[in-house]
């Protein structure tokens, strides 16, 4: 088989695989990545400079995700990511929609230096139940990301 003649990756859907633990992708065409419901997925490394849309949702052991060259990164799902702990999109100053809807350990180390990243261009951002964000106040929030037109950041004080 010749793999030169392929076409580029454009698409990739890995949804509910439930037997992959790490996943490292680098792609020069890869513009939509979804590893939605990969159950013990714990690390994802991404590298793609068409990269608009990853959905990692339902990745409860993802703890660690790390986005490189991903320059036109819009659309960013990490709902129910219940371990994130640690996240890095330097190159995401393009990102429009962001859901961290349960990511309950996320620290304000993590996301705060995404807002800096992307906070001019968010529009949607969900931080519903990321309790360890609690630290990181609405105004500062909304200082950083100046544009929003849909904040969700109830459900961030420790029920216990």
């Amino acid at each position: 088989m010749r793999l030169e003649r392929l076409p580029p990756l454009v698409q990739l859907s890995l949804r509910g695989w439930s037997r992959l633990g790490v996943l490292q992708v680098s792609c020069a065409s890869l513009a939509r990545l979804n590893v939605s419901q990969c159950t013990v997925l714990s690390l994802l490394v991404v590298r793609a400079p068409l990269l608009s849309s990853l959905n990692a949702s339902g990745c409860r052991t993802l703890g660690e995700v790390f986005l490189g060259r991903c320059a036109v990164l819009r659309s960013l799902n990490l709902a129910q990511c219940k371990a994130l702990h640690a996240m890095r999109a330097p190159a995401a100053a393009r990102l429009d929609t962001l859901n961290l809807f349960g990511c309950r350990v996320l620290p304000p180390e993590s996301l705060t230096p995404l807002l800096h990243t992307s906070g001019a261009a968010l529009r949607q951002l969900n931080m519903n139940g990321c309790v360890g964000t609690i630290d990181l106040s609405e105004a500062t929030v909304r200082q950083l990301c100046p544009h929003l037109v849909q904040l969700d950041c109830q459900g961030r004080k420790a029920k216990y």
